[in-house]
């Protein structure tokens, strides 16, 4: 079944999400910088697209949307965003330009679209507007380059972060030049029942999670696997790799360095990637673009063999992580006693998960010894690469 069209007299009216920014792109003396900050399926990417589809309708300038990487931009908000031009009579696909991602809408504006990740982009050419998607993954450095370059309005949405130390805080919060808004899932009147229940249901399941994903607010859990988490400037002469495969999830290669330091060892770690949407084949692309040695052993998690063996078939020192009952509880406590240090190119969000990576809760409030299934991808890199290499009774055949 079609969608029904959308008109822009409809357009602004959809939620107030959607109002604020269309009338924050048409104040003139308006804050220059908006920020979206929400709880999951609050509705801020799809209306915030109608907002701005509205606006680019009636001036003829330029918007950049950029997300970290260009999959994880085209499966999100490049798909809302063609889906609400098509439905506002907008979108007509001889104007877009995938080559040159970008999209002419008639009688108005442009979009472009890029990764962050893309540093020709970031560095490239200035625009009249900026929206930063899921901003809380794109570093520090590269959001730097493009507000430089960015004449007009810059707006950034995301999921609340869990660290009160990320960029976005640190540069925004109290700012005079800044407008915050929060929206959570009772902002979206057209999310399913069922998926409301789901987020409803985290109340008394993960009140850690109700705060962060259904009311959109900043939390430390006070269930923290990892409470101090320093940053790594200087990449470490790495030992050996982690590697926690995913797809949808993110794909996260971690370097690490174990060194005897007083008064306890510290673990560098030199997060390299952290990806979705990549195949196997993407990532020994991507391993040999940042120069992953083929002799230092790469260990894996053991539910993918294949995997293993494609990435042993393209000459890398592949291995299966160790195993087995009470091994993820005997891998944290081996990171845990560790100074943990973290950098690299993907350090921020690195640094991020581990510091809200948690362990799970009975109903009367007590942890267990298990550990909460999101927030995981770079700990179970780390976990992997340290536990099985540095405590292996066989460490010499794994060098």
């Amino acid at each position: 079944m079609e969608a029904d069209p959308l008109t822009a007299a409809d357009a602004v009216r959809s939620t107030w999400i959607g109002t604020v920014t269309y009338d924050w792109l048409r104040e003139a003396d308006a804050s220059r910088v908006l920020i979206h900050r929400g709880g999951t399926r609050s509705g801020k990417t799809y209306n915030a697209c109608i907002a701005w589809a509205t606006y680019l309708a009636e001036h003829t300038e330029r918007l950049s949307i950029v997300r970290k990487t260009l999959p994880a931009l085209k499966a999100s908000v490049l798909e809302d965003m063609i889906e609400v031009l098509d439905r506002m009579g907008l979108y007509d696909p001889a104007r877009h330009h995938q080559t040159d991602k970008k999209i002419d809408i008639p009688g108005g504006g442009e979009i472009d679209y890029f990764p962050t990740d893309d540093e020709q982009k970031v560095r490239g050419r200035s625009r009249d507007h900026l929206w930063g998607n899921e901003a809380n993954e794109i570093p520090r450095a590269a959001w730097q380059q493009l507000v430089l370059r960015t004449e007009g309005r810059i707006m950034l949405d995301f999921n609340p972060s869990h660290d009160a130390e990320h960029w976005i805080v640190d540069r925004y919060e109290g700012s005079e030049g800044a407008r915050w808004h929060t929206s959570t899932y009772e902002d979206n009147p057209f999310l399913p029942e069922k998926q409301r229940r789901e987020i409803e249901a985290l109340r008394e399941k993960d009140p850690w999670a109700w705060k962060v994903y259904g009311l959109g607010q900043r939390a430390r859990p006070a269930t923290s696997i990892y409470r101090d988490v320093e940053p790594l400037q200087e990449r470490p002469d790495v030992d050996v790799y982690g590697l926690d495969f995913g797809y949808n999830d993110p794909m996260v290669l971690v370097g690490v360095a174990r060194r005897d330091t007083a008064p306890q060892p510290t673990l560098g770690v030199w997060c390299l990637l952290h990806e979705s949407h990549l195949t196997t084949s993407d990532l020994t692309s991507r391993m040999d673009e940042l120069g992953v040695s083929k002799t230092r052993p790469i260990i894996c998690d053991s539910a993918e063999p294949d995997r293993i063996e494609q990435l042993q078939r393209a000459g890398y020192n592949a291995k299966p992580a160790k195993k087995g009952q009470g091994s993820v509880k005997g891998g944290i406590d081996y990171v845990k006693q560790h100074r943990l240090r973290i950098g690299g190119p993907e350090g921020d969000v690195a640094r991020r998960e581990h510091r809200n990576y948690r362990w799970q809760t009975r109903q009367n409030g007590d942890p267990t010894d298990e550990p909460v299934d999101t927030d995981d991808h770079a700990p179970d890199a780390v976990r992997y690469a340290a536990h099985t290499h540095y405590t292996s009774t066989n460490n010499w055949l794994l060098s």
